[in-house]
């Protein structure tokens, strides 16, 4: 199949309409059942050829390579943790891995450079790293011929993070028009239920909702979550709709992130509000339809200055850039 020489994706979040986690496993995980869904807030990442040590003038920039291959990330590393952990990196590497193993990663003369140009918050629950990970391998597949079918790279995908076959099969959806010749791309929703590790994606028909994305201006470690929530006396969730078996532990353990959802539960005419992932993001959910005003909120005299707060909706948007 020919391949691409660019492409440019929108990496789009992630929220839980629920969230239940179960028990340890004796492998150290916790399996999950969850309902997510994206929404139209996204980063944007642009990926093509270019020569080895070309420079993105303003931006950082992380070269590495696998099999003789080079790859190069540039972002704000001011905002974007840049290094050998971020997980484009990982997605990229382990995709790369996976080609080469395969015998699909050709000899190529340039290195593919990802430029990602980051909106969402970091470490927020809604899985931004996740989606750009999984925009990165949609888009190094992309420009390699697109040799697997959606499924196989979310399986691939599953060794990065378990929100990453997620985010590729949302993001996939997101960028129809960017990903013609995806195997399986039919099949891709904005809205599944994802259980097991996060690798088992049941597509549903996506909930309409104009949502309220507020952020305290705190970032939450989800290993921390998953650690603390082991040491609670708890029942194992069945990821009720808008339950959130995660809110217990991070609200106890980040006075921010329960102040914010205070707040918003008190002073918001919501239909929810509700925590997404490990937080510490809030989302408040309102009939689709009825665009809630960000700007008034933020001017409310309850609204603290270092939240931030975004207005956007879940579902639709499954065109890509143009």
């Amino acid at each position: 199949m020919k391949k691409q020489e660019s492409i440019v994706l929108r990496a789009h979040a992630k929220i839980n309409l629920s969230l239940g986690v179960g028990a340890k496993r004796s492998d150290g995980y916790h399996e999950i059942r969850s309902l997510m869904q994206g929404v139209e807030l996204a980063d944007r990442l642009t990926a093509g050829y270019a020569d080895v040590g070309t420079k993105e003038p303003g931006l950082d920039m992380y070269c590495f390579e696998h099999a003789g291959h080079s790859f190069i990330m540039a972002a704000d590393g001011s905002r974007v943790p840049m290094g050998k952990d971020n997980l484009i990196v990982k997605g990229v590497r382990t995709l790369a891995g996976r080609l080469e193993a395969d015998g699909k990663l050709s000899e190529e003369e340039h290195a593919v450079l990802f430029v990602l140009e980051k909106e969402l918050p970091v470490a927020a629950g809604i899985a931004g790293g996740s989606g750009n990970a999984a925009a990165a391998m949609l888009a190094l597949h992309a420009l390699r011929g697109n040799p697997y079918s959606l499924r196989e790279l979310m399986a691939i995908g599953a060794a990065v993070g378990a929100d990453v076959p997620f985010s590729l099969f949302m993001n996939a959806a997101y960028n129809r028009k960017c990903l013609e010749g995806l195997e399986g791309l039919g099949e891709a929703t904005t809205a599944a239920w994802v259980s097991g590790l996060g690798e088992i994606i049941e597509p549903c028909e996506a909930r309409g909702f104009d949502v309220l994305l507020a952020n305290p201006g705190i970032a939450v470690s989800t290993a921390e979550v998953y650690r603390g929530m082991d040491a609670m006396e708890r029942t194992s969730g069945e990821g009720a709709l808008f339950t959130n078996d995660m809110e217990a532990y991070t609200f106890a353990h980040y006075e921010e992130a329960k102040a914010l959802a205070e707040a918003m539960k008190e002073h918001l005419a919501a239909e929810q509000v509700l925590m997404s992932g490990s937080g510490p993001t809030v989302a408040a959910y309102y009939p689709e339809g009825s665009e809630p005003n960000a700007e008034a909120v933020r001017a409310a005299s309850w609204w603290k200055p270092e939240w931030q707060l975004w207005a956007t909706r879940t579902g639709g948007g499954h065109e890509g850039l143009e």
